[in-house]
């Protein structure tokens, strides 16, 4: 992902950095995990660590999400590191969203800013179209594209502009990690 995206010496730097901001989130030690963020993150993590159990949420109006980016780091449960689906990568997923929301020096970058420029309304479509296109260029056996369409996946977020995610991943198809940068900008 971070080849495709960007040029070589930052894919470099940020493959030396990243896993060190990738925090695998348990309940062995969640208090000490958590203790620097604020209670709403905390409360999300939570409830991400209960639904990585099969436990149910804290409350009725917990948001369904499967990990979470925040505090310059990487959040997911253990359960992101093992496929449930050909078609969900949590890690890439969140990393996706690290990249436009830490600033560049914090990831040991040049610059200022966030290592990608996204307007919000894409944030979710840039980080679903990241994590769809990863699940099918990393994929153990050759998938079918017309398997990884938009419309045969259930997106948790309605904030994902479903045609603007399906044109860029079907130019993907053609430009590869190039397209994913059309929605930079």
């Amino acid at each position: 992902m971070l080849d495709g995206l960007l040029g070589p010496e930052e894919a470099i730097q940020l493959k030396a950095v990243l896993p060190s901001r990738v925090r695998v989130v348990t309940v062995d030690g969640f208090e000490m995990q958590v203790a620097e963020l604020s209670l709403d993150d905390a409360w999300c993590l939570a409830n991400i660590v209960l639904e990585d159990m099969g436990a149910p949420p804290l409350s009725d109006g917990a948001p369904q999400l499967d990990g979470l980016c925040v505090a310059d780091h990487v959040w997911v449960p253990p359960g992101a590191f093992a496929r449930r689906s050909p078609s969900v990568d949590v890690l890439v997923h969140e990393v996706a969203h690290l990249l436009h929301t830490v600033a560049r020096p914090a990831l040991g970058l040049s610059g200022e800013g966030p290592v990608l420029v996204l307007r919000p309304e894409r944030h979710e479509t840039f980080a679903y179209a990241c994590e769809l296109w990863a699940c099918r260029e990393y994929a153990p056996v050759p998938r079918d594209p017309l398997e990884l369409t938009v419309q045969n996946i259930v997106l948790a977020d309605a904030r994902v502009d479903r045609a603007e995610l399906s044109e860029v991943l079907q130019h993907a198809e053609q430009a590869g990690w190039t397209a994913l940068r059309e929605l930079v900008g």
